[in-house]
């Protein structure tokens, strides 16, 4: 009887230990994601399952998730190549959101061989990240252009040349009798919204009796411009979201197909829009595809000390009619 007591406490004891443990554990990971945010994608290795010699880390704000999650896509796609993991580390909610400082904090805590980070345009100056070691850690930044950033090389969009590929759209949508109608973003105030707007207006104004004119995201009114007109109207929207919120005001009031709209961006409410015909082209800048290319960049300058400074993501068009392009 005392040899079965026995028993039962050592199994009662090891059962608590085992519990203990799991516990400290559950809470370390919950630190760590309540001060950088939730990693919306685990650690992921090759099929084969060896080793990998690299860590980089793909972040952003909670407000870029959607694009980031693209670009980590693109990378994870290379990382095999390269006997590297990739991580994705952006904040789940808005309301979580933590500063672009802070995230490369945690990189330098954690001594990743590399960073991929979305840099917004109001970004501040920040410091290069560091190992444990002392040695800086490579950084590919997209998005937007900062001289304030510490980067091996940038990737983003030649804002002229998109503002001209746009242009090249809507005269390839229209006709004499189109009324245009260029959705602006509110409050789009910085240097890379006025060169793409600069970008369609010179190319726009090549063109001769060409009906456009600017209107703001929060003034689109379908329903009110159709019946000011008898003929088609041209909706360009400049961004994801005023792409998604157009064609949401077109959907009910667009009964005689006279309303189109060229949208921008993808994501996946956008591909269910230009999957049911209510988008008619799409302007895209490939974030996966600019993925896979800051990984040939980081591990460039890993290898031989530098890289390119700038590239210039391509911009595709996608059409209701061709597929893509």
């Amino acid at each position: 009887m005392a040899k079965r007591k026995r028993i039962l406490e050592t199994v009662f004891v090891s059962l608590c230990l085992a519990l203990g443990v799991s516990l400290v554990f559950f809470t370390i990971d919950m630190m760590r994601n309540s001060s950088v945010g939730t990693s919306d994608y685990s650690v992921t290795h090759s099929a084969k399952g060896e080793d990998r010699n690299y860590h980089v880390l793909v972040l952003g704000r909670a407000e870029n998730a959607a694009f980031i999650k693209q670009v980590y896509e693109g990378a994870s796609g290379a990382s095999e190549k390269y006997r590297a993991v990739v991580e994705c580390y952006v904040p789940g909610l808005e309301a979580e959101d933590i500063s672009l400082e802070k995230m490369l904090n945690y990189a330098s805590c954690v001594n990743v061989d590399g960073i991929i980070a979305f840099i917004d345009p109001d970004v501040e100056e920040l410091g290069t990240p560091i190992r444990s070691d002392g040695t800086p850690i490579p950084l590919i930044s997209v998005g937007f252009y900062s001289q304030n950033v510490p980067q091996a090389c940038f990737i983003g969009t030649n804002y002229s040349e998109l503002g001209k590929k746009i242009a090249s759209r809507i005269l390839s949508l229209s006709n004499p009798s189109t009324t245009i109608y260029i959705v602006t973003p509110s409050g789009a105030m910085n240097r890379n919204y006025s060169t793409l707007m600069n970008g369609i207006h010179d190319s726009l104004s090549l063109r001769q009796n060409l009906n456009y004119a600017s209107v703001d995201s929060g003034r689109v009114n379908v329903a009110r411009n159709l019946s000011e007109t008898t003929g088609d109207i041209l909706y360009v929207c400049l961004t994801e979201e005023d792409t998604i919120s157009t064609v949401q005001d077109a959907l009910y009031d667009n009964k005689d197909n006279r309303a189109h709209i060229l949208g921008f961006g993808t994501n996946s409410t956008i591909d269910v829009y230009f999957e049911k015909g209510l988008i008619d082209e799409l302007v895209y800048v490939d974030p996966g595809k600019i993925g896979e290319i800051a990984m040939d960049e980081l591990f460039e300058y890993r290898n031989t000390g530098h890289a390119n400074s700038y590239i210039a993501a391509d911009v595709k068009v996608r059409s209701a009619h061709a597929g893509k392009n």
